[in-house]
């Protein structure tokens, strides 16, 4: 007994299965004790869990009321009595330009001035030239069918007398008498007619021959 521990012997049968070992029922319950005492006081021994701290207490806010702001006075302007009508009838005439400014509608007036002079000039000749070219075509018409009458005349003048004067006559003095009933000149307008006709056949029958 002493500072020497018992020895105790275990003793294990292992003779029906494979992998099964048969402990005594004592050894079981001393074990299982064992077991139990060993997680109890791994259990004591660790530290506690510290509980929580408790909550910091919020300091008060107390509500401030702003401060009032006092509405600022307007500030009176006298104006003179005719400022609106000065402003709106006020002569801008004399209001200057910039000099840039100056320049460039000088220049573009300038231009302009000289786009339209071109413009008046071109107009100008063709105009003058359509002139002439009327102007020689009339004076050249006039003067072939001066030339051409002249021909003509001489032509039938000596060959050709006054055909039916006293058929045309008849006429004119019956218009005149019956101004106002022009089928009273039907007999004197077919005479004159008749006249015509024969004189015709006459003057081509003497072309005919004549060429």
């Amino acid at each position: 007994m002493g500072g020497t521990p018992s020895k105790r012997t275990i003793t294990a049968v292992n003779d029906e299965h494979a992998n099964v070992i048969r402990v005594a029922d004592s050894v079981y319950h001393r074990i299982r004790h064992r077991a139990i005492d060993v997680a109890q006081e791994e259990k004591t021994q660790a530290p506690a869990t510290p509980p929580p701290a408790p909550p910091r207490p919020q300091p008060a806010v107390e509500a401030v009321e702003p401060a009032r702001k006092e509405p600022e006075k307007p500030t009176q302007v006298f104006l003179p009595e005719n400022w609106g009508k000065a402003e709106a009838f006020r002569d801008t005439s004399n209001v200057p330009f910039p000099p840039e400014a100056s320049l460039a509608l000088m220049r573009l007036k300038l231009e302009q001035e000289a786009e339209l002079t071109k413009l008046q000039d071109l107009y100008e000749e063709r105009l003058e030239k359509l002139r002439y070219e009327f102007e020689s075509n009339t004076l050249l018409n006039e003067d072939e069918f001066n030339k051409t009458a002249q021909e003509t005349r001489g032509l039938f003048s000596d060959a050709l007398p006054s055909v039916c004067q006293e058929e045309q006559k008849k006429v004119l003095d019956c218009y005149k008498a019956n101004s106002t009933k022009s089928l009273y000149c039907a007999g004197a307008v077919e005479d004159f007619l008749q006249c015509i006709a024969q004189h015709r056949l006459v003057i081509l029958t003497y072309l005919l021959t004549d060429s």
